[in-house]
């Protein structure tokens, strides 16, 4: 029993027969491969009131917008403020950032 596949190689797709004792690659590219397009949907859903992001949101916006705080300063902060790990505080400041600049 013989099954074909298509794989990429570089920049070339080729068509590939494998068998139970043998493998063929026909040495041709395969041309008319469509081009995938990958798009990203960007969803803006505002957090829960009083939620530990909403609240981080705030410290962000207060503290390193308006006061420009460094980065590890605010990520104590969250540590301190929200009794975060440090491996959270650095998420959260990160997704704040990413959602007061957008």
């Amino acid at each position: 029993m013989k099954q074909s596949t298509v794989l990429k190689k570089g920049n070339e797709w080729y068509s590939v027969t494998v068998g139970i004792c043998d493998i063929e690659m026909r040495q041709r590219p395969i041309t008319n491969r469509p081009k995938t397009i990958v798009t990203k949907k960007v969803t803006t859903k505002a957090p829960k009131a009083g939620s530990k992001i909403s609240q981080a949101i705030e410290l962000y916006k207060k503290h390193v917008v308006d006061a420009k705080m460094t980065a590890d300063d605010f990520v104590q902060l969250l540590i301190t403020n929200l009794n975060m790990t440090l491996a959270g505080a650095k998420t959260y400041r990160y997704t704040c950032r990413k959602v007061v600049s957008a």
